[in-house]
């Protein structure tokens, strides 16, 4: 499991986001996983139920491959900022590692549900498919951090994810990890009005499945949050 830190990793993350940027990919990519934490801190006060701790992994989403807008040469973007290449012998998916600050690019999963690892010519990146990373354009918001926009999963949609997500861990360590950030999460969502409505628009946004899961899910660990559900 990557080591988690709070602090020492956020000048490479920002390393990153500038690198992307000045590429010209970093509208082509969604910021995912627990480095959202870090942009919704920063946007919404610094609201401390807002998770501190993220990891040293950094994934980013390429919602469609197949129809990029931008091209951009992500390869040399990280190397001129000293990450290296890794690259899986077996199916040519490629990460990028800086002192153990590792970057992997993903995509949703498409199909039969089995391992996809896609090439994205445009960026001159292999992308993994992943299930739940399916977004569409207005479940995704627009963030600054230190100047730069990025896109990032609206909060509330990131938490109920975070729910469903937790069951599928096989590590009781990472289970444990996004349990607790959803429900962190969830309290600082159920503090407003306007989070309280965002809460009700997500669970709007899943598949039948997915609420499914979220109703049975949140009974014992996240009351409050099934109440809201339930319209109590």
């Amino acid at each position: 499991m990557p080591a988690e830190r709070s602090e020492p990793y956020n000048d490479v993350f920002l390393l990153v986001l500038k690198a992307l940027e000045e590429a010209g990919a970093l509208k082509e990519l969604v910021l995912i996983g627990s480095w959202c934490l870090l942009l919704y801190r920063h946007n919404f006060g610094g609201n401390d139920l807002i998770p501190a701790v993220r990891t040293t992994d950094m994934d980013l989403l390429v919602l469609r491959p197949n129809k990029p807008r931008q091209k951009a040469d992500v390869p040399k973007a990280f190397a001129n900022v000293g990450f290296l290449e890794e690259i899986a012998f077996a199916t040519g998916y490629a990460k990028y590692n800086r002192e153990g600050f590792v970057v992997k690019f993903l995509s949703p999963l498409r199909g039969n549900g089995g391992e996809q690892v896609q090439s994205v010519k445009s960026l001159k990146i292999t992308v993994q498919g992943l299930r739940h990373l399916n977004y569409q354009e207005d479940e995704l918001v627009t963030l600054s951090y230190q100047g730069i926009a990025v896109r990032v999963p609206r909060p509330e949609l990131y938490t109920l994810f975070k729910f469903i997500v937790h069951e599928l861990r096989k590590k009781p360590a990472k289970k444990e990890k996004d349990l607790d950030t959803a429900q962190q999460m969830t309290r600082f969502l159920m503090e407003s009005a306007e989070g309280k409505t965002g809460l009700l628009w997500a669970l709007s946004r899943l598949t039948k499945k997915e609420r499914q899961a979220i109703m049975r899910i949140t009974v014992d660990k996240a009351p409050l949050l099934n109440g809201l559900f339930q319209g109590g």
